[in-house]
């Protein structure tokens, strides 16, 4: 596992300034701490996704005020800063602006809510919390931070009385496995290769049906079959998979059926998020080289009868 400082997040978003120096003739303040915090190297894409998008909507909430005038921006300070700590579970972003009149008690009051927490709140609830600030991204940024951030363990919290703070948390505990890389009804999933005894593909073996389960016939063996689409309740637009892994649980053999196989790779498990447990088949989440990220299988799980 590589590890990296966050001056690396901190310095791909220097670019956000300038440009606005450029097109205002406005300098911000900035203040940055915690860029010695360490992250592993496949958190960077994330850190730099979700502060970036905060910190644009931010600036542009402040930029787009009417009635600014050239005599107020004069007389205001932009200030802004961010933060990244750790305290050895999480990994906290904090982004601090006093860019706009943000009326905290107020919004809390108008939501009729104690906090919040973008995590736990409805879609509704966040449409009518974009319509009350000009701070905060658009609509669909926010939803697909709010995702992000969840599938990872994590929260967003906005906090303010004449300021506006962002805190996003992401937990850092995990374990690293090397996993296969499937397609199940259209999306990727890892499966831990420890599991896997080896690969075939489903035209090289024959289907039987017994006691309403489904078996493969391979080595001279019968095996139960477990369609991964069906245990997950995905639905799969036609009918193509076309490869079987052999895996053994507990000294004893299944054979899951995937639609196709994608790579090979070392992935760090990070603990599912709480909306996830109820699905017992998810082990958690980990991040792809490219920045998506993906879910793990649980084997265990999904061989289980229940």
């Amino acid at each position: 596992m590589r590890m990296v400082k966050m001056k690396t997040v901190f310095a791909s978003i220097s670019e956000i300034f300038e440009t606005h120096y450029k097109r205002y003739n406005e300098h911000i303040h900035i203040a940055i701490e915690g860029e010695e915090t360490e992250i592993e190297s496949s958190m960077v894409s994330i850190c730099e996704y979700l502060v970036r998008i905060f910190i644009q909507k931010i600036i542009q909430g402040h930029n787009d005020i009417p009635n600014k005038t050239e005599q107020n921006q004069k007389n205001s300070d932009q200030n802004l800063t961010i933060k990244a700590s750790s305290d050895l579970k999480n990994l906290i972003l904090s982004i601090e602006s006093n860019f706009s009149d943000f009326n905290f008690e107020n919004i809390l009051k108008i939501l009729n809510r104690k906090n919040i927490n973008i995590n736990y709140m409805s879609e509704k609830e966040i449409h009518d919390l974009l319509e009350l600030t000009n701070c905060l991204p658009n609509f669909q940024d926010i939803i697909n931070a709010k995702t992000t951030v969840a599938m990872l363990g994590g929260n967003i919290e906005i906090l303010g009385e004449k300021t506006i703070q962002i805190n996003i948390s992401i937990p850092i505990s995990c374990s690293i496995t090397k996993a296969l890389l499937v397609t199940v009804a259209d999306q990727t999933f890892a499966i831990p290769l420890d599991y896997i005894q080896t690969i075939i593909n489903k035209d090289s073996v024959d289907i039987k049906n017994a006691c309403n389960s489904e078996l493969i016939l391979y080595m001279k063996e019968a095996i139960p079959l477990i369609r991964v689409a069906e245990k997950l309740d995905l639905i799969q637009c036609n009918s193509n998979s076309s490869c079987i892994l052999i895996v053994s649980v507990n000294n004893r053999i299944y054979a899951l059926l995937v639609d196709s196989l994608l790579d090979e790779t070392d992935v760090v498990i990070k603990p599912k998020a709480e909306v996830l447990n109820d699905v017992h088949e998810l082990r958690g989440t980990t991040i792809l080289g490219d920045g998506n990220i993906t879910l793990v299988l649980d084997v265990p799980a999904l061989v289980c009868e229940n």
